[in-house]
């Protein structure tokens, strides 16, 4: 009996730091998601990801512009 892959999810992410928003990129994309977006802080997020279909979005809580919260 075969196994179901699992659906990917759609992804949204922001983080300011590059490194750490590369990392998570390459990590949940690695694990077989979809990151639609990744973005350096929230203002760039809701303009980037506005129109998108998104099923789970990941944030830091301390970014400059607009902060995850």
């Amino acid at each position: 009996m075969r196994k179901a892959k699992p659906a990917a999810v759609r992804i949204a992410l922001a983080e300011d730091e590059p490194d750490i928003r590369k990392t998570f990129v390459w990590l949940l994309e690695h694990l077989g998601h979809q990151v639609i977006c990744a973005a350096a802080d929230g203002a760039e997020l809701l303009e980037r990801c506005f129109d998108e279909e998104i099923d789970v979005v990941f944030v830091d809580l301390d970014m400059p512009v607009i902060d995850g919260l």
